[in-house]
């Protein structure tokens, strides 16, 4: 039977059993199986929230709707009439697919409300409700009851809705299922890209330049900024968090004073003698001598008075990475050439680093960059890079949180984060949390939760606060 006779006969079907309503959708997806749907539309605007409540399977799938909308009998014949047109082809999951539904009307009966599955990205499925927000808002919000870890995530919520006793028995049933459903394939082209993003992270990582927060942002392009699916993104970022956790571990091995240290030392006490200097300059010298240059101004707009700057950028790092000598850009910053003020710059350039026990390379000239020798295989202590006050946790994966030692404020975007990702979050500084969500409705129903999730887990937090994009915001103090 072709898909578009199958499309053709439910769509009469519909029609016929369903003629008295409004608005009645009909689809067939990939697997031949037809889909009715009883359809909310906003007149004001055509937007269109699809209930399917019958398909050719032969069930119903919002029983609870169509009970409370007294459409139960006509549903139930849709449902016979549609089970002519099955094919009889499995579709994938649908083992699974029949067993959680029919956990869900069993466990939801009589309660008003259907359960709906979602799948997260940990492999779990999710059962909840959608509840309808209203006409500023037309969608539906998905409510989570429990999951196939077999907890309740949010029972506050569940309490408030008056279904907590039901969230705890699809708790219950759902853990009892055992192994976890596996996802779906990944996008094909999209995970094709796994390798080559992860190694764009690491890249940047290992220049040790910016802070693990801006990371996924300064990666140079490439297949990280190429990442669209959000499941591709998530594995990436897992895979780079279990690198960053061993690199950290590796550092306990490292010398006291490294080189880097005694480079930086070197580049401050340039600073104090009123020399900008910058480490890992853009990758470019004409992208680094902007830098330079904005910082300068940034030093005279607070007072003081630079006369010179030294620097080195990316490409000078990735060679130092193979153990490759790093070479000093240096100059005076003056608008036009001094060929003396340059050269006393790089005087004080190599006097400095001589200090810090380097015996750098140059022949006296302006134009000649200084060679840091002897050279090394550059490295640098994540605590002297990741430095961030006020994190922004949108890309990375919220077990690198504990990696930022001065970490105060701390927001993050609920569907990248999850509550179990605030499980696998450690800080001893942590003062302020705040999590934004798609929608208001979003944020007042997980405040509660999230205020006894994470009571006890942040021995200094002071705060928790939500936001949704309609600009509700609610802040709530948490008890020691």
């Amino acid at each position: 039977m072709e898909e578009t006779s199958v499309y053709a006969q439910a769509r009469a079907i519909a029609d016929e059993v369903l003629h008295d309503l409004p608005h009645v959708g009909v689809n067939v997806d990939p697997w031949g199986r037809a889909h009715v749907s009883i359809d909310l539309v906003n007149p004001d605007t055509g937007e269109c929230l699809e209930r399917v409540v019958a398909n050719s399977r032969g069930g119903v799938m919002r029983p609870e709707f169509v009970a409370k909308e007294g459409l139960t009998a006509k549903v139930e014949e849709l449902a016979r009439r549609l089970k002519a047109l099955d094919r009889g082809e499995p579709y994938p999951q649908e083992e699974w697919d029949t067993q959680l539904a029919a956990i869900g009307r069993s466990v939801m009966a009589g309660s008003g409300e259907d359960a709906v599955f979602h799948v997260d990205d940990d492999g779990h499925w999710q059962v909840g409700i959608e509840s309808f927000i209203g006409k500023d808002d037309w969608r539906f919000v998905f409510r989570v009851l429990a999951t196939t870890r077999g907890d309740v995530p949010m029972p506050l919520l569940a309490e408030r809705l008056g279904l907590l006793s039901r969230a705890q028995e699809l708790a219950r049933r759902l853990g009892e299922l055992g192994a976890r459903l596996p996802l779906p394939p990944m996008d094909e082209e999209q995970s094709a890209l796994i390798p080559d993003a992860l190694a764009n992270l690491r890249s940047g990582f290992e220049q040790a330049v910016d802070s693990l927060s801006r990371v996924p942002d300064y990666t140079g392009g490439g297949a990280w900024d190429d990442l669209y699916d959000d499941r591709v993104r998530r594995e990436v970022m897992r895979q780079f968090a279990r690198a960053v956790h061993a690199r950290v571990e590796d550092e306990k091995q490292w010398p006291e004073v490294i080189e880097a240290d005694r480079l930086e030392a070197a580049f401050d006490e340039l600073k104090r003698d009123g020399v900008v200097t910058r480490m890992g300059a853009t990758d470019t010298l004409s992208g680094g001598w902007t830098y330079v240059r904005e910082d300068a101004h940034a030093w005279e707009a607070r007072g003081l008075k630079p006369w010179g700057a030294a620097f080195f950028h990316g490409q000078d790092i990735d060679c130092a990475l193979k153990g490759g000598a790093l070479c000093i850009a240096f100059g005076s910053l003056d608008e036009e050439e001094d060929a003396e003020k340059d050269t006393a710059v790089g005087h004080a350039v190599v006097n400095a680093l001589r200090k810090h026990d380097f015996a750098p390379e140059w022949n006296g000239s302006e134009t000649t960059r200084i060679t840091l020798l002897p050279a090394f295989t550059w490295r640098r202590r994540r605590s002297r890079v990741d430095t961030t006050e006020d994190l922004a946790l949108y890309s990375l994966d919220a077990s690198l949180v504990e990696l930022f030692p001065r970490v105060r404020t701390l927001r993050m975007r609920f569907g990248d984060m999850t509550v179990y990702d605030l499980d696998r979050m450690r800080s001893d500084t942590l003062e302020d949390l705040t999590v934004q969500f798609d929608r208001d409705a979003q944020a007042r129903d997980a405040l509660p939760d999230l205020v006894e999730r994470v009571k006890g887990r942040f021995p200094r937090l002071q705060t928790v606060t939500v936001s949704g994009e309609r600009g509700f915001e609610e802040t709530v103090s948490v008890e020691a």
